[in-house]
């Protein structure tokens, strides 16, 4: 199944703001672990929460950052093949 990206930008943006504060919104990152743990962005998702867990918030930021990327390249991907599938 494919990530809610609603979900994920929303929880992207809320987490991004607590970490330029020096916190974690732990409700943020939950919602990004539900919508990504089994995901093609996992491995990006698994850095982030290492990052967080050592308390190291800049590397989270730009963990959080390639993260956003990572989805990007996915929704680009995912949008090619349903265009490939369906041309109209």
């Amino acid at each position: 199944a494919a990530p809610d990206c609603a979900r994920v930008r929303a929880g992207a943006t809320r987490l991004e703001q607590s970490l330029t504060r020096g916190a974690i919104d732990d409700g943020a990152l939950a919602d990004l672990t539900a919508a990504l743990s089994n995901g093609p962005c996992a491995g990006q998702l698994h850095k982030l929460r290492e990052a967080i867990d050592n308390f190291d918030f800049d590397r989270a930021a730009q963990d959080l950052r390639a993260l956003a990327d990572c989805m990007n390249s996915y929704n680009e991907h995912s949008a090619a093949q349903a265009a490939a599938k369906d041309p109209q």
